[in-house]
């Protein structure tokens, strides 16, 4: 009668040693690590690009609300308030900033520190 041997036993020749055994599992795993690799590198490129385009997409809408409303950008004109009032400091003017506008100008500006 066969004896019962398991079915990676019958595939392996008699002839071959545990250590070259070994030796393949081990290049069998370092490529399975270089795959690895190589899809999160193409992950990391294809994260890169979506937040590039968002950030691009949330500038667009940021220029079109202050475009539509006539709001001034207040984090590239320091002599704008973040509410739109006029200060006590000359030289500062009183722009009724849009809502969104106030919003989206207070998340670029925490962005940038």
């Amino acid at each position: 009668p066969p004896s019962a041997t398991t079915t990676s036993e019958a595939s392996i020749p008699a002839d071959i040693s545990k250590d070259t055994c070994s030796i393949m599992a081990y290049e069998r795993k370092k490529q399975r690590a270089k795959d690895a690799r190589i899809k999160l590198n193409e992950a990391i490129e294809d994260l890169a690009v979506a937040i590039d385009l968002a950030g691009s997409q949330s500038k667009e809408r940021y220029d079109y609300v202050t475009k539509v409303t006539g709001s001034v950008n207040a984090h590239v004109h320091g002599n704008v308030t973040s509410t739109g009032a006029a200060g006590g400091e000359s030289g500062q003017r009183a722009v009724m900033q849009h809502p969104l506008a106030r919003l989206m100008d207070k998340t670029i500006q925490q962005a940038s520190t």
